[in-house]
């Protein structure tokens, strides 16, 4: 798990920042990126309203989708990878990770609101912070690098097949 620095979003503990998990699955043939608690519905209110949100950020998006658990509430965004026998590149990776950000930098305003008050109103992105492509880059090169580089990924994944695979 590593952590990203956000611009609007914040977790629960008031922070700004962005908790990400890459989950290896089947032997190394499947990869998640996770971030995990994003929202916690247990108690909210206006639930319709925040799956709502979450459905037509996946919907625009194509590659994020959310996921909910009903005993804790919580609703967290993951992106998933088959790789079978392919290798993930750094910069696959790099552009997995800056689009999980990017949609929740985005749509943070927008399931907040849903929640808060049960409408979606996705107007609420158009006050999205502007986009620096070369600061974003640099972060997500700092963050591979955190995880030990794509070679270390690559070794986790490969040490994670089954013999013969």
């Amino acid at each position: 798990m590593f952590t990203i620095g956000t611009e609007r979003f914040v977790d629960a503990d008031g922070d700004k920042s962005l908790l990400m998990a890459i989950d290896i699955h089947e032997d190394g043939d499947f990869l998640q990126f996770v971030c995990p608690r994003l929202y916690n519905l247990r108690e909210c209110p206006h639930k319709a309203a925040a799956f709502e949100a979450a459905l037509v950020m996946a919907w625009r998006t194509k590659s994020v989708g959310y996921e909910y658990h009903p005993e804790s509430g919580e609703l967290r965004a993951v992106f998933e990878l088959p790789l079978e026998d392919s290798m993930l590149t750094e910069r696959q990776m790099a552009r997995i990770v800056k689009t999980v950000y990017d949609l929740i930098e985005t749509y943070d305003p927008v399931i907040r609101h849903a929640m808060k008050t049960g409408k979606v109103d996705m107007e609420r992105t158009k006050h999205a912070e502007p986009d620096e492509e070369a600061v974003k880059n640099q972060e997500v090169s700092e963050l591979i690098r955190q995880l030990g580089g794509l070679d270390k990924l690559r070794e986790m994944a490969s040490q994670n097949r089954a013999p013969g695979s």
